[in-house]
C-alpha cells in the first residue's frame, strides 16, 4: 500500500491548517458578489515569478461550493487552536480542465498504440527467433532511435504545449526504451515472453504481472488484492486532491522559497541543509511519489479488478518506508532491469550502481529537454522561458545519488557498521536516508517547476480552495 491509513490521516490533519488560506484563483461571481457553482476560475500569480490567469484557453469551472461552520467544543485550549486555524468559511471545488484531461488520454492512447507495434515486432525479431548478436544489436539499436524520432516527430507534428499532455507519452517512450534493452539483453520475465498478447501487456504498462513459476500464465488476483486495488485506487485519489490543493495553495513551496537547489544562483551549501528547504524538498518529493502511485492505481485495479491478474506494487512508498539507499533507488521507485542487471554480467556491484545512475541521469535529461525545452505559444503574458531550465541539473543529482549506495557497499562490508545500523529504529533509518537525497532534491525537480509540469498536472484533478 503506498501510504498506510494511520499516515493518510496524519498527512490530511496536517495540511487542514495550511488549506485555510485563500487560494490562488480568479472566479467570476455573481450579481451580489459570491462565487456559485457554475463559475470559472483561472490560476493567480505565484511566488516565484509567474501571471495572473494561467490555466489556459478554458479556465476551470467551480463544482460546488460548501461552507464550515464556526467551532465550539468548550474546551478552551482546542477552542484557540481552532479560531487561530480559521476552519470556518467557504470553500470551492474546482474541475478538472477538460482540454488537459482530453488532450492527456489521447497521448496516452496514441503510446499504446505505438508501444503496441514495438513489442509486436521485438517479439517476432529479438524473442521469437534466434537471431545473432549482431542482429540483435542492429535490431534493437534501430528499435531504441524510431522510439527516439517518433517522441519528436510527435510533439513537433502535433505542437503539443501542455507539459501534463506532453508528459504522459515521454514516460512511455522512457518506459519502451528500458523495455527494449531487457529483451536485448534477455531479461524479460519468462511469462511475459510466453506469447505476443502477454508480452504486449508487459511492454505498454508500467505495472508488472505477478506469473505462476510453474506455468508461465498470470497469477489469479484473490478478493484481497481486488479490494485492495479499490481501496488504493479511492484513497490515493482522495489523498492527492487534499495534498495537490495543499501545494496549489504554497505555489508547492509551502515553507517558502529559497535559493537553494538553484545552480544559477550564488546559494550558500548550508542553505542546503536549512529547514525550510528540506521540507519543500519533501513535499515535492511526496509529490512525484503520489503522481507515480496514481497512474500505478489505475493500471492496477484495471489488472486486478476488471481483468483478474496479480500485480507487482509499482511504488512502494519510497519516503516512508526506505531503509537504505539501495532501497530508496531501485526495489521502491522501480527495477530497472535494462540497465543495472545487464552491467552486473560483465562489471561489479558498485560498478553496475555507477553505470545505472549516469544512465538513468541522461534518460531524465532527454525527458525535460522534451518535456519542457520549448517555446509555449499557448500563454501570454505568463512568465515562462525555456533558458530558465538548466540542463544537467537532473544528470547531477542521479550523478549524486549514485554516492551514497556506493559507500552502502562498501561500508556495509564491515561487520560493525553493520549491525550498528541494523539496531536502529526503522524511523530513524528512513530519514537518515532520506536526507542523503532530499538537500539536492530541487537540483531535480527544478525543471518540472519552471516547465509548467505542476501547473498543467492541476488541470488533470480537481482542487479545493478557500474563497475570499
Amino acid at each position: 500500500m503506498y501510504i498506510s491509513r494511520k499516515e493518510l490521516t496524519l498527512i490530511f490533519m496536517s495540511s487542514l491548517p495550511l488549506l485555510v488560506l485563500p487560494a490562488r484563483f480568479e472566479c467570476t461571481t455573481n450579481e451580489s458578489g459570491t462565487i456559485e457553482a457554475g463559475a470559472v476560475c483561472c490560476r493567480t500569480s505565484l511566488d516565484f515569478g509567474l501571471f495572473s490567469c494561467i490555466d489556459g484557453p478554458e479556465p476551470r469551472k467551480v463544482l460546488m461550493t460548501f461552507k464550515v461552520p464556526e467551532i465550539h467544543i468548550g474546551i478552551e485550549v482546542l477552542d484557540n487552536i481552532i479560531e487561530r486555524i480559521d476552519f470556518q468559511g467557504s470553500y470551492g471545488v474546482l474541475g478538472p480542465d477538460k482540454a488537459t484531461q482530453d488532450g492527456g488520454n489521447k497521448s496516452l492512447q496514441y503510446s499504446i498504440i505505438i508501444g503496441a507495434v514495438l513489442s509486436y515486432v521485438i517479439y517476432q525479431t529479438m524473442l521469437s527467433n534466434k537471431q545473432t548478436k549482431v542482429a540483435k544489436r542492429i535490431t534493437s539499436a534501430s528499435i531504441v532511435l524510431a522510439i527516439l524520432f517518433m517522441t519528436c516527430f510527435y510533439f513537433s507534428s502535433l505542437d503539443i504545449q501542455n507539459a501534463a499532455v506532453r508528459f504522459p507519452f515521454i514516460l512511455s517512450a522512457f518506459l519502451y526504451i528500458l523495455r527494449v534493452l531487457e529483451a536485448y539483453f534477455g531479461f524479460v520475465p519468462k511469462g511475459a515472453s510466453g506469447s505476443a498478447w502477454m508480452y504486449c501487456i508487459y511492454f505498454t504498462l508500467p505495472v508488472e504481472i505477478v506469473y505462476d513459476e510453474k506455468t508461465g500464465k498470470p497469477v489469479k488476483s484473490t478478493r484481497k488484492d481486488v479490494l485492495h486495488s479499490v481501496w488504493v485506487l479511492l484513497h490515493t485519489y482522495a489523498f492527492n486532491t487534499v495534498f495537490f490543493s495543499f501545494l496549489c495553495h504554497y505555489d508547492y513551496m509551502p515553507f517558502g522559497a529559497t535559493k537553494a537547489g538553484r545552480l544559477e544562483e550564488n546559494a550558500a551549501w548550508t542553505g542546503y541543509f536549512d529547514p525550510m528547504h528540506i521540507g519543500n524538498c519533501f513535499f515535492l518529493g511526496l509529490w512525484f511519489q503520489q503522481v507515480l502511485a496514481w497512474g500505478a492505481a489505475i493500471v492496477e485495479f484495471a489488472l486486478q479488478a476488471l481483468i483478474g491478474w496479480k500485480c507487482v506494487p509499482m511504488i512502494d512508498s519510497p519516503l516512508y518506508a526506505t531503509t537504505k539507499p539501495s532501497d530508496f533507488w531501485s526495489k521502491r521507485w522501480n527495477t530497472v532491469r535494462g540497465i543495472y542487471k545487464p552491467a552486473r554480467q560483465y562489471y561489479s556491484v558498485i560498478t553496475s550502481s555507477i553505470l545505472a545512475f549516469v544512465a538513468s541521469g541522461l534518460m531524465h535529461e532527454w525527458i525535460v529537454y522534451l518535456g519542457f525545452k520549448y517555446d509555449r505559444t499557448d500563454i501570454e503574458g505568463a512568465y515562462y522561458n525555456p533558458s530558465n531550465i538548466v540542463i544537467g541539473t537532473n544528470f547531477l543529482f542521479f550523478i549524486y545519488g549514485a554516492v551514497p549506495v556506493v559507500f552502502e557497499k562498501l561500508l556495509g562490508r564491515i561487520g560493525v557498521i553493520e549491525r550498528i545500523w541494523e539496531s536502529l529504529p526503522r524511523p530513524v533509518k528512513t530519514c537518515l536516508v532520506l536526507m542523503t537525497s532530499l538537500p539536492l532534491a530541487f537540483w531535480f525537480a527544478n525543471p518540472y517547476m519552471h516547465g509548467r509540469l505542476f501547473l498543467d498536472y492541476e488541470g488533470l484533478g480537481i482542487t479545493i480552495f478557500k474563497m475570499e
